[in-house]
Parts: structure tokens; C-alpha cells; sequence
């Protein structure tokens, strides 16, 4: 299979069905015109309280390639993902947000530069278009991403990546299980994790400007930054121990070799 698009959800009912409706169609259509584009899309149900899954169910029976993954509990975002991208097939996997707000079409902008840095571990990360401008946000929504990437720099320490949290990023396969596997945050610092492992193993790192839509039904909250806060402190952490690990093996290669 060529692309796994993967989709987490949680209490999307007012938003989902629009956005999931045109990407399958998007999807559809590549697929008429090219018959080696072969693909499945996953929405990762995080134990909503809401009709998400019955209106994801009901568009798998109009769109065969659509799976639905319903978990017991919720897991957070980066659970959600994680399962997902671990039950995928496609060569390519694309992690998309529920709300729609960067276009499916933009999967052709970038989808040339997998194969321009193509290696046995390799990920494509999307970055909003610099001309976002922040009053498109609601106010509460730019403080907070503000106070994020401090706390990002605090912890982690400074990186190259502008937009951490943009929810559309591709993977290539390979890339992808070996960065799941490992990833232990399950919740909205999941994307930290993903570039320090990243950083850690040597997984190139590409940035591509998308347009982006604010879409209203944010789930971010005051209480799910002070949990961020708790998140980001435990990847500095562990990101340390793993360099230092990976440092001594890389030495003891070196002493045998």
C-alpha cells in the first residue's frame, strides 16, 4: 500500500464528517487517475463521548478503504497516533488532525521531497506557512502556543524545527515504527518526543510551508498546558539518558572497530 493516512479523534462529532469527507474524495480521485496509488484511511477513535464513531462508521460503509479504530480508554493524542501508525500499511503515512485545517491537497506540495532525501529512516515534518498570521487565533490560543515553544526551549533546549505542533506530518514507513515504537508521551508533547528521537537516531528533518485554517473546537485548555508543562520536563529527561546511551555505544563501536 502506498499511503496510510491516520486521523486521531476525540469528541469530533461537530467537525469530522466534512474534512474526512473531502479527504476520501481527494483520495478517490488519485486513485482513478493513477491505478498504483493504493491507500487506506484510519481515524483512531479515543473513547468519545460524542456520535464520532457512528458518523465514522456510517462513511465506511460508502468508503471501503476507511477503518475505524476504537480504543477502551483514551489514550491522549499521541496514543491515538500511536496506535494508528502502528496498524498502518501504507509506505507513506500521513498523520492528519480531525478538524481539517491544513488541506489534504497539500499532500502533493510536499510528497516529491520524500523521495528527494529517501533513506532507510526518514521524516517529512510540515510547517505552517510563516504568513499564518496570529490574529487569525483566538487570543487565549497564541498565549498559549507562545508559552509552549518557551517551555519547549526551557526543557529540550533550541532546535530547529519553527512549528512543532502542526498536525500534518508525513512518514516514511520505515521511520515511523521505529519512532512509534519508542514513543512514550501520549499526550499533546508528542511531537516534542518525536523530533528529539529523531535527533537522537539521525532521522533527517525537512520543513514545508502549508496553508493553514484556524478551525474553531480547540481541546487545548488552561489544566492541558499544566500537564504539557509535566510532559515536556519528563522528554528533557529522557532525551538526555538517550544521548548519553547512544554517545557510549557509538564510543564502544569505535574501540572495536
Amino acid at each position: 500500500m502506498y499511503l496510510s493516512v491516520v486521523i486521531p479523534a476525540y469528541n469530533e462529532a461537530l467537525r469530522i464528517a466534512e474534512p474526512l469527507d473531502h479527504t476520501l474524495r481527494y483520495l478517490a480521485q488519485r486513485a482513478k487517475r493513477n491505478r498504483h496509488f493504493t491507500y487506506e484511511v484510519i481515524v483512531v477513535d479515543g473513547c468519545s463521548k460524542d456520535l464520532t464513531p457512528d458518523i465514522v462508521w456510517e462513511m465506511t460503509k460508502r468508503y471501503p478503504c476507511l477503518r475505524l479504530i476504537q480504543l477502551d480508554c483514551n489514550l491522549g493524542k499521541g496514543g491515538a497516533v500511536k496506535e494508528g501508525v502502528l496498524d498502518s500499511r501504507g509506505e507513506l503515512i500521513l498523520m492528519v488532525d480531525a478538524d481539517g485545517a491544513v488541506d489534504i491537497t497539500a499532500f502533493e506540495t510536499f510528497e516529491p521531497k520524500v523521495y528527494l532525501i529517501s533513506e532507510n529512516f526518514t521524516i517529512i515534518h510540515i510547517l505552517i506557512k510563516p504568513l499564518y498570521m496570529c490574529f487569525q487565533r483566538q487570543w487565549y490560543r497564541s498565549i498559549l502556543s507562545q508559552g509552549f515553544h518557551y517551555l519547549t526551549r526551557m526543557f529540550i533546549g533550541k532546535h530547529d524545527i519553527k512549528d512543532t505542533q502542526c498536525g500534518f506530518k508525513l512518514f516514511t514507513k520505515s521511520a515511523a515504527k521505529k519512532l512509534f515504537k519508542e514513543l512514550s508521551t501520549s499526550r499533546w508533547s508528542f511531537d516534542v518526543e518525536l523530533i528529539m528521537l529523531c535527533n537522537v537516531y539521525g532521522i533527517p528533518i525537512t520543513e514545508v510551508p502549508v496553508d493553514f485554517t484556524d478551525i474553531p473546537g480547540s481541546k487545548i485548555t488552561t489544566l492541558s498546558f499544566i500537564h504539557t508543562i509535566y510532559e515536556l520536563a519528563c522528554i528533557g529527561f529522557n532525551f538526555k539518558i538517550k544521548r548519553a546511551v547512544c554517545s557510549q555505544y557509538e564510543q564502544l563501536l569505535t574501540m572495536f572497530s
